[in-house]
């Protein structure tokens, strides 16, 4: 097929037009596989550069991580080429086979794995084979850029970096990397979610994308903050913006858009980089946020063959309400925000198709109905100054420009919609479904009253419903369909390098990487970072002490007077998540003592703790430990102080024995 003929739709034939839908597919999945390469050797070049060799990370782990990202990224061409019912369930039961999968049988998700890789790479070859190599190259050297991009965003906020593990030893992380970390190893070692600051007090929060984390660690066999680094590089994201422009490839219809197919495709992504550049990036740090908005566009695409009018036969559109129910639930366990926001778009949906009265109605209903009731009883948690939960225009006072953008986003996609609002049954339920669900994550935005600007978790994933609006409606600039075919795909991705390049205005990521190297070089030297961190760091030692007891330990004590240790993160509070994070032992008694003065925050789960009596103790004796820690059902503790550790049996209180 000559190259001026590749990228033009605005002649194609029935026939064309499947074949372009087949070539947006293929270079959409092109681009998302070069991603999880980039993203393997981010993580790989970024150790190197700052010497950590111990707790490697073996060959065999980065192997397991990319296979189970090509897995999930080559779904649909492993069932044909575009998403249908199959690859959809399939991705849906590869992330509950991740996050419930025993032990015993991890080794056939990795069968199912390389069979479902295998198989869309064949697809996936032969798809490509038929395309131009230019276009190939300049969608690989596209993903080259973006991925450059996304590796500035990961080091400027400093959540998910590949050497999490060693700087939160040195006291470098993130708080809420943390808090994750320790949500999600008490899930794994103990099923209980929680961030085991003084016993196992569980927390309804993000359950589901803590269980795939969990597991996916368990997977690989590595520490937790490596494989919340690794799912966040290598997997997460790629998947999310691969599943993204897969999603837009399908809801492109050359009837409405006189744009080449691989443009109008990529310019879903350039309006996100264009959002991303003035908004918070938290979907590219937060596993939670990441797996919902998979949960997002999975629902979309169910959605679409829900109000296809080609195939109405009641079995499969029961399957397809069931499915949506399931994705609408998971989404929702993973974020409420996103899951409540994305109810309402597939409540629309559901009502507006209209043609499983009164399944529908009820349908809609509940989906509507359910996360909305989950966010008044889950969330907000509580505040200092039990502030209520309603509070209008609270998202636009305290931060001005997301707020400002997300209002003029859904604005304009508003009166774009209107202008070109499609007459064909299907397309039209699409578009009202989209623009409910965009409307109603700004309205949750500007009433909810909740904790550290997380009303912008609302307005965001009513932006990502938005966004695909575009191919829908063929929402791009006149002048730029009347340029030349690969002219429209050259002009949409230097858009994309550019914006994403302009995110907050400067690359801030190399001002964090510079940090990262001035105060890890502050360690006394030795063979390799990890090793440095271990052993001239109090966490360090503390690290290595409950890994040598883990497995005959119920919980882990630390003395209220081992200054060093208390004093080792720049947030104070968040030594108290530090050791669940590592270990998976829960603490007793692990909340910061009064003596260092440190103002401990409400969230975070700390509400749910009595936090005068959870307090570090400075009274090691054997009756005062035992009768706190039998209060908790704990029998074994590991007592860890400045200059030893000893291991407390309070069964049969028998005395400490030293170690």
């Amino acid at each position: 097929m000559p190259a001026s003929k590749v990228f033009d739709s605005t002649a194609l034939t029935a026939q064309n037009n499947l074949e372009a839908a087949m070539m947006t597919q293929t270079l959409g999945t092109i681009f998302a596989l070069t991603l999880v390469v980039c993203g393997a050797s981010y993580v790989v070049g970024l150790r190197e550069l700052l010497g950590s060799d111990s707790f490697a990370i073996p060959a065999l782990t980065y192997f397991r991580s990319i296979l189970v990202a090509f897995a999930f990224v080559l779904c649909g061409f492993a069932f044909g080429g575009p998403h249908t019912v199959k690859s959809v369930a399939a991705i849906l039961l590869m992330l509950l086979g991740l996050a419930y999968i025993p032990a015993s049988l991890r080794f056939s998700f990795e069968i199912v794995a390389i069979i479902i890789s295998v198989r869309g790479l064949v697809r996936l070859f032969g798809e490509a084979a038929k395309l131009p190599k230019t276009h190939i190259a300049s969608v690989v050297t596209l993903a080259f850029a973006v991925s450059a991009s996304l590796a500035l965003i990961n080091l400027r906020l400093n959540y998910s970096v590949p050497v999490a593990l060693e700087t939160s030893l040195a006291g470098l992380s993130h708080h809420d990397t943390l808090f994750h970390a320790a949500i999600a190893q008490n899930l794994l070692h103990a099923q209980v979610a929680s961030i085991g600051a003084d016993g196992l007090v569980p927390i309804a929060y993000h359950v589901f994308s803590h269980r795939v984390i969990g597991g996916f660690t368990a997977l690989l066999g590595t520490e937790m903050l490596h494989g919340y680094a690794i799912f966040m590089s290598i997997v997460a994201i790629p998947v999310l913006l691969g599943l993204l422009l897969q999603t837009a490839a399908q809801l492109h219809r050359p009837a409405t858009i006189h744009l080449g197919a691989t443009a109008a495709m990529f310019s879903v992504l350039g309006w996100l980089a264009f959002g991303g550049a003035l908004m918070w990036h938290s979907y590219y740090v937060s596993e939670s946020y990441t797996l919902s908005l998979w949960m997002a566009l999975l629902a979309v695409l169910l959605l679409q063959q829900l109000v296809d009018p080609a195939d109405q036969a009641l079995p499969r559109q029961g399957l397809l309400i069931v499915l949506l129910a399931a994705t609408v639930a998971l989404a929702t366990l993973s974020k409420v925000s996103v899951g409540a926001v994305l109810a309402c778009a597939v409540a629309m949906g559901i009502l507006v198709a209209g043609r499983l009265q009164p399944l529908a109605w009820a349908a809609s209903i509940l989906a509507g109905l359910l996360p909305t009731v989950a966010i008044y009883l889950i969330y907000p948690v509580a505040t200092p100054d039990k502030a209520a939960m309603i509070k209008p225009f609270a998202f636009l006072q305290e931060h001005m420009e997301p707020a400002i953008y997300a209002l003029l986003f859904a604005l304009v996609l508003t009166c774009l919609a209107y202008r070109h609002f499609p007459r064909d049954h299907g397309a039209r339920t699409l578009t009202l479904a989209l623009g409910t669900g965009m409307w109603a994550g700004l309205v949750a935005s500007y009433l909810i009253n909740t904790a550290g600007g997380a009303q912008y978790y609302f307005s965001d994933p009513g932006s990502w419903l938005g966004l695909m609006l575009v191919p829908v409606l063929g929402l791009v600039p006149k002048w730029l369909t009347r340029r030349g075919a690969f002219g429209q795909f050259g002009i949409v991705a230097a858009f994309i390098a550019v914006m994403m390049f302009l995110h907050d205005n400067k690359l801030r990521g190399l001002d964090r990487l510079e940090g990262y190297q001035t105060a890890l070089a502050s360690l006394p030297v030795a063979t390799s970072l990890g090793e440095r961190a271990v052993q001239h760091t109090a966490p360090g030692r503390a690290l290595l002490a409950s890994r040598d007891h883990a497995r005959e330990i119920d919980a882990i004590v630390l003395d209220g007077a081992h200054e060093a240790f208390w004093n080792s993160q720049k947030v104070c509070w968040a030594t108290i998540f530090l050791l669940p994070a590592l270990v998976g032992k829960p603490m007793l008694q692990g909340i910061v003592p009064d003596e260092q003065n440190c103002e401990i925050t409400p969230y975070y789960g700390l509400a749910d703790y009595d936090l005068h009596a959870g307090r570090a103790p400075t009274d090691l004796a054997n009756e005062a430990l035992c009768a706190t820690a039998q209060v908790r059902g704990m029998t074994r503790l590991l007592v860890i102080s400045a200059d030893a550790q000893w291991i407390e049996t309070c069964a049969d209180q028998s005395g400490p024995s030293l170690r």
